[in-house]
């Protein structure tokens, strides 16, 4: 009897493992003390996870959506002008775009989120399949320590060759689910909208 029970028991522990590790991919948040993060909607899985941020991929077909979020060294004293030049080298060093024609770029500076963010818009092409990569990637400083950027980013590779209407409302989105906490954890609430 005692055998059946172990065996019961093993099951058991198993089944709650798989169900848990399940809806953790399928249900997945991330907090590290310094910011909290919702996954974007419809459906998406958490690909990895670290102290220093998070990433996450549409569940479907292929590489063809990405969300993260990560910690980065950002320059203390840096001026709304200079914060966007610095965003703006960081960007030009993305070997995904690099290999793409840029169709359109626009970087802006915006304070919606209550402290300095950088909105930088990207459309670009693949040369050889003409596959449009639509991006966002919202590139803040942290309120309570100005030396540490915060990247928000929202990627999707369409294989039609045209861009989606939907893109700018699910990025924000995203971008909205990210709470960035002060020193002492308390969570600086967001706001979903930027550069509206």
């Amino acid at each position: 009897m005692k055998p059946l029970l172990m065996t019961a028991s093993f099951v058991l522990i198993l089944l709650v493992g798989m169900a848990v590790s399940l809806w953790w991919q399928t249900h997945p948040s991330y907090s590290n003390g310094w910011l909290s993060v919702q996954a974007p909607e419809g459906g998406w899985r958490l690909s990895s996870s670290s102290n220093a941020g998070v990433a996450y991929a549409a569940a479907g077909e292929g590489p063809g959506e990405s969300a993260f979020v990560s910690m980065i060294g950002l320059p203390a004293d840096l001026s709304p002008e200079a914060m966007v030049e610095f965003v703006r080298h960081e960007s030009m060093h993305d070997p995904r775009i690099a290999r793409m024609q840029v169709v359109e770029s626009a970087f802006e500076y915006t304070v919606a989120r209550g402290y300095p963010c950088v909105l930088h818009r990207l459309t670009a092409q693949a040369p050889r399949d003409h596959r449009l990569r639509q991006q966002q990637a919202l590139t803040c400083r942290h309120p309570d320590r100005p030396g540490t950027g915060i990247v928000m980013g929202f990627s999707r590779l369409s294989g039609t060759g045209s861009t989606d209407p939907a893109f700018e409302r699910q990025a924000q989105a995203f971008f909205g689910g990210v709470i960035v906490h002060n020193d002492l954890g308390a969570p600086r609430h967001a706001v979903a909208s930027l550069g509206q």
